[in-house]
């Protein structure tokens, strides 16, 4: 986070700021770097290109979002030349389109909405970080000290269940996408799947009954009550304790720069 760059770098300048990091003493090659600015794609992915880095292009940049935020909080007003109000005007603005069809290959047999306490999600999410399952987690704390303050064990936290015979398959299939969020959809009475950047698909349809949609804005609620924080889950049918794939997922604020 030391070394700064325009905010538009052609690839060369981006290349020559990548080639400074990796050259500091301690740095490690990697070998994908995800990254939020979907405008940027074809930028970034040169210079990483050239570098032998493979680019993600991911809402997943938790950490990093966090840490932008608070430069622009708390240390880029201390600067000279610091421009208030141009610092107001969001630098970054997500721009999601209309869902579309989802791939066969991540497509479920079955699904429902779910809860956990905070505590058994992070006990079951310790069998990603061991390798046991397909998915993806990441840390409260680092993505925002007010989510992770707002946690407890008991804690609910609303997620997706889906259920499919061929769930290590349909795990490892999703496991190839940049999992960012779900939401549900009542206008469009369906699930909405987000990933990378902006790419939105109809996960799973939603009933048209008023219990139906009563249940999706319920789990909306829910959402929002825990900032956000939900997640995705992958096993072989209701009631089975053995999970092929889990997503911790965060319904996050854009970027702050």
């Amino acid at each position: 986070m030391a070394h700064l760059i325009s905010i538009h770098p052609t690839p060369s300048q981006l290349k020559l700021a990548l080639d400074a990091l990796l050259a500091m003493p301690g740095a490690v090659r990697p070998e994908a770097v995800r990254f939020f600015r979907g405008g940027m794609q074809t930028i970034i992915t040169r210079a990483l290109g050239e570098l032998g880095v493979r680019a993600v292009p991911s809402r997943r940049c938790y950490a990093l979002s966090s840490a932008l935020a608070h430069r622009v909080a708390t240390i880029y007003p201390t600067l000279p030349g610091f421009d208030a109000a141009a610092a107001a005007r969001p630098p970054f603005a997500l721009e999601l389109g209309a869902p579309g069809d989802l791939p066969d290959a991540l497509r479920g047999e079955a699904w429902s909405f779910v809860q956990l306490s905070w505590g058994d999600l992070a006990a079951e999410l310790e069998g990603v970080v061991r390798g046991e399952a397909f998915g993806a987690t990441f840390d409260p704390a680092a993505a925002s000290p007010a989510l992770a303050a707002s946690l407890t064990p008991a804690t609910p936290i609303p997620g997706v269940a889906v259920y499919s015979r061929r769930a290590e398959p349909l795990a490892a299939w999703t496991a190839g996408y940049e999992v960012a969020a779900l939401a549900a959809d009542t206008d469009r009475g369906c699930l909405v799947l987000e990933t990378g950047v902006s790419t939105r698909w109809r996960y799973a349809s939603i009933g048209r009954a008023p219990s139906d949609a009563a249940e999706a804005r319920a789990w909306e609620e829910a959402k929002a009550a825990t900032g956000g924080l939900h997640f995705l889950v992958v096993q072989e049918g209701d009631g089975e304790e053995e999970v092929a794939g889990l997503w911790l997922l965060w319904d996050a604020p854009a970027p702050a720069a």
